[in-house]
């Protein structure tokens, strides 16, 4: 989460609570007594919560292969992960569910999942991964911003306000592509956001606000070209990234190995078949 949203998320969180959680100056940010009480309550609550998805799979088969899959994949990769993943549950059980990209590296190492798509790096060297594919960023506008236009430059965005997406959406390498917007003169709308594609493309309606979207992104496929364009972006370098992910314990763990050689062999044919 960047700084903005989560030091609103706090101030709502001491206005509900009606304390001060954090000692603020120009000089440090200290936690106050009641910040401090708060603490151990928040570890326990994100344990908890952490243990949710193992309480709720221990009825599942013993062996079963847990797949978080992040968010709007595109339609190749997912077609491509759910063909092997068919193909693999002849002879074992994969159980797909989603997870948020932030979220993925946790929940491999908390247990709760056992392989993860994900476009976030993690951090963790627990953590293994092979990159699926990249996807080209592309500006979703409203279809009179940019009339005759197949592509555009970031020269040509000066002055467009950009309206937020999901918070799922604001991983490392779409913050990245934001702050090129914003220093080629792009206007950072961060007071709104959007959470599903209905609600940004009536913010995008008949305006001149953009937003960014994978340029092969499935749930824009039918976008009525009479009102809405996506351009790619010639002159920005930014891509989204979408990797396989697993605990590096488990390389050598059969169906996970499998599923890794599988999923990694048929990405790797359907791009030479480009």
């Amino acid at each position: 989460m960047s700084v903005a949203p989560l030091s609103q998320r706090i101030k709502a969180l001491e206005n509900e609570l009606g304390e001060q959680l954090f000692d603020r100056s120009t000089h440090h940010v200290e936690l106050t007594n009641a910040g401090e009480r708060l603490v151990p309550l928040a570890r326990t609550i994100v344990s908890d919560f952490d243990a949710l998805p193992r309480k709720l799979l221990l009825g599942m088969p013993a062996g079963a292969v847990r797949v978080g899959v992040t968010r709007a994949l595109n339609g190749r990769s997912r077609r491509t992960i759910s063909d092997v993943l068919a193909e693999l549950s002849r002879d074992h059980t994969y159980i797909v569910n989603q997870v948020a990209s932030r979220d993925m590296e946790r929940q491999l190492l908390a247990g709760s999942i056992d392989l993860g798509v994900s476009r976030v790096p993690a951090a963790s060297a627990r953590v293994q991964a092979r990159l699926l594919n990249t996807e080209r960023l592309a500006i979703l506008a409203d279809a009179s911003a940019f009339p005759a236009k197949v592509s555009v430059q970031l020269a040509d965005l000066r002055g467009y306000t950009y309206v937020h997406g999901p918070e799922a959406w604001e991983i490392a390498s779409m913050l990245e592509a934001q702050h090129v917007l914003f220093d080629s003169g792009v206007l950072n709308d961060s007071l709104t956001r959007c959470d599903d594609v209905s609600s940004m493309l009536l913010t995008l309606r008949n305006s001149t606000k953009i937003t960014l979207r994978s340029l092969q992104s499935e749930e824009l496929k039918g976008l009525d070209p009479a009102e809405f364009v996506l351009l790619p972006i010639d002159d920005l370098t930014v891509e989204i990234p979408t990797m396989l992910q697993w605990r590096a314990e488990d390389v050598d763990r059969l169906p996970i190995a499998e599923a890794i050689k599988s999923i990694t062999a048929a990405v790797a044919g359907d791009r030479l078949g480009d």
